[in-house]
């Protein structure tokens, strides 16, 4: 066995937020260490965004996440706002772009840069890597933690655990850290996947796979709008995927059980009704013998318009002249109001993050560190926190991260290790 080192700081996780609390650390004059189960750190941070990284967005606060303590997760993002994200990734020389939609990347559109910074950073600051090292138990005496697997054990006076959820799990999200909370006394919210395609029996939805369409999803319990997303809706093979949809998957598994719970979708949210009704009784009137889903195939595309039609009850080659008022009113009242016919989700393989985790009101909702087990902090995916596509988890990675760290450094230099 290897001569047992104490740490100022041992982070469990060298993804996003296990790379930046330890640069956190390091950066305060204390030694840190990572210890990354994959054989290289960041490798989830690699896949993100496509790899292009949408790193965070120039606005975000609390309402753009899901979580039981909506005021920690206000208190974390302010101490850590996009416009310290921003001097942040300067500081270690990624330049950043901004998209009309306010989304920020690196200016190489690659994650790569993303990781080879972060861990230079480490490099730079002393910070120890050590990969393939995934932690089994972790103990604690006298002040000390101790975090032991196969061939090793590693010690430290203040421990971050930064292990992810259970979204993309060959990039090592094993979810440890939940069992690691629960060792010392933690609640765990119930595990989801979300950010996740949403799937559907219906084989006539699943015809139009690769047809693209942007929308208004409304999550209805009994008539209560109960959450709402806006975007691209994409279907696929397996039912609905896009930002739309898997902006609502987490909220609509949690909920699926409730009686009456529903997804509406608004098909045409940019588009009013008198504009679509006048170009029914304009059609009518300058091209009697077109058929109907030529008329929606102005705002839609057609493969779409002939699927919702004939969900709708309306012949999709029915001439518009032949169209009757209610007919019509009965197609606009669909396009408005359709309840998309979800079954289930794809699961936590093609999920972005996981819903559900430690429970925040257990942590000091300042530094994120545990009131049960002093110098014990979680960072990023682990916890209860999961926010909608756009660059919001990875702007929740970096500020848990960074806050944890900062905190540690604090405890430690204060000599409050006890």
């Amino acid at each position: 066995m290897e001569q047992e080192k104490i740490w100022d700081s041992i982070v469990i996780g060298g993804g996003a937020a296990g790379l930046v609390a330890s640069i956190a650390v390091a950066s305060a004059g204390c030694e840190a260490l990572v210890l990354e189960c994959e054989e290289s750190p960041g490798k989830k941070l690699l896949i993100t965004g496509g790899g292009h990284c949408n790193l965070a967005h120039i606005k975000a606060t609390e309402k753009d996440f899901n979580s039981g303590n909506l005021r920690a997760v206000r208190n974390i993002l302010s101490a850590f706002p996009v416009r310290k994200v921003k001097e942040f990734f300067r500081q270690i020389d990624v330049d950043l772009v901004r998209d009309a939609d306010g989304k920020i990347f690196p200016g190489t559109r690659r994650a790569a840069t993303v990781v080879r910074a972060l861990v230079s950073e480490c490099r730079r600051l002393g910070v120890g890597i050590e990969t393939s090292r995934p932690a089994e138990r972790i103990k604690r005496n006298n002040g000390v933690f101790t975090i032991s697997g196969s061939g090793f054990v590693r010690k430290a006076r203040t421990l971050i655990v930064a292990t992810g959820g259970l979204s993309y799990p060959h990039t090592g999200s094993r979810g440890d850290g939940y069992s690691f909370a629960e060792s010392f006394g933690h609640s765990v919210v119930p595990v989801l996947p979300s950010l996740v395609p949403l799937t559907t029996r219906d084989p006539d939805w699943q015809k139009l796979a690769g047809v693209s369409i942007d929308v208004r999803l409304s999550l209805v319990d009994g008539g209560k709008v109960i959450a709402g997303s806006k975007g691209p809706l994409l279907f696929t093979h397996q039912g609905f995927s896009g930002p739309a949809a898997m902006d609502l998957s987490g909220i609509w598994l949690r909920m699926k059980e409730q009686k009456n719970i529903s997804i509406i979708a608004d098909f045409i949210p940019g588009a009013g009704n008198e504009e679509l009704l006048s170009r029914f009784a304009s059609g009518s009137e300058r091209q009697p013998t077109a058929r109907v889903k030529k008329i929606l195939a102005v705002f839609l595309p057609e493969r779409f318009c002939e699927i919702f039609l004939k969900k709708s009850g309306i012949d999709p080659d029915k001439q518009v002249a032949h169209c009757s008022k209610k007919e019509r009113e009965k197609i606009l009242a669909a396009l408005r109001r359709f309840s998309l016919p979800v079954c289930g989700v794809l699961g936590y393989d093609k999920a972005e993050v996981t819903s559900g985790g430690v429970a925040l009101d257990e942590l000091d909702p300042r530094t994120l560190g545990s009131k049960i087990v002093p110098g014990l902090f979680f960072a990023g995916e682990v916890l209860d926190v999961d926010g909608r596509i756009g660059g919001f988890n990875l702007h929740w990675a970096w500020a848990s991260g960074y806050v944890t760290g900062q905190a540690a450094a604090a405890r430690l230099k204060s000599g409050s290790v006890f």
